[in-house]
């Protein structure tokens, strides 16, 4: 897993995972470095997404990878996690509110089904 902050307006971090990280994983792991805390002091993952789900909807075993992503708010960020690989975090304004959107991830499945 890389982590880097590309220069932008906004605080955005983008981070990499590979075919042998899980992004739920991958994303725990940069965020919290993004927050300079343990992974455990995070609060989990599951209160916020199923994260096996999340680790098959991008799971490369077998075939490539489905395109798409899934963004959603974790810890008072902004995540994305993209289906080549990346992601990014950023901070929430005070004015956002929570979300889940899966964009073409879903198209995509049922193509494959």
């Amino acid at each position: 897993m890389d982590l880097y902050k590309p220069q932008d307006e906004k605080p955005l971090y983008a981070f990499t995972w590979s075919e042998s990280e899980q992004p739920s994983s991958a994303l725990v792991i940069a965020l919290s470095e993004v927050n300079g805390t343990d992974p455990m002091d995070l609060e989990p993952l599951y209160n916020v997404l199923d994260p096996d789900a999340l680790n098959s909807l991008f799971d490369s075993t077998g075939s490539s990878r489905l395109a798409g992503s899934v963004s959603f708010e974790y810890c008072g960020y902004q995540v994305t996690i993209e289906a080549d690989g990346g992601g990014c975090i950023s901070e929430l304004a005070d004015s956002d509110t929570a979300s889940l959107s899966m964009q073409s991830v879903a198209g995509q499945l049922e193509g494959n089904l």
